[in-house]
């Protein structure tokens, strides 16, 4: 059997049809440990410390860097924390961010409790905005961690 990789035919122009692979899962089968759509008790302990919607910078650091030291997130994500304690402003690279002006887009209380998931969420709106994929994706990342901290709490 000729397989077509879906390019059209010169001969008359029509584009073949593409072999769809078939898995026959009769025969599959999974051994040793694994895990599937489970969280890990450092994710439910954490998120049970620190609120993400309501806590410190503070807080959400030692909640992030918990997760880091157990190696629930990786390094990459860890670092898209980070924050410059001199001018309270994020560590990314980001096109059209300007450090001068106030880098939160959401009120913090009056011990400094502010609603990090959707801190985050804006800014991931704003960079899709400005058409700036590099923070996108890095705030993509930010949110996961985020939310996911904020659904098993």
């Amino acid at each position: 059997m000729q397989v077509s990789l879906g390019y059209p035919d010169k001969t008359n122009g029509n584009t073949p049809a593409i072999a769809q692979p078939s898995v026959d899962s009769s025969n599959v089968s999974v051994s040793g440990n694994v895990q599937i759509n489970t969280v890990s008790d450092t994710w439910k302990n954490t998120a049970k410390l620190c609120n993400v919607t309501k806590c410190t910078f503070d807080s959400l650091m030692q909640a992030i860097t918990e997760l880091y030291m157990e190696s629930e997130i990786n390094h990459k994500e860890f670092e898209a924390f980070r924050i410059d304690r001199k001018n309270n402003d994020s560590q990314f690279a980001c096109r059209g961010y300007n450090v001068k002006t106030n880098p939160y887009r959401t009120p913090a209380d009056a011990e400094g409790n502010r609603n990090w998931l959707k801190e985050f969420e804006l800014k991931l709106k704003e960079a899709k905005k400005r058409g700036d994929n590099k923070c996108a994706v890095t705030f993509e990342h930010v949110v996961s961690i985020l939310s996911k901290l904020n659904e098993v709490r």
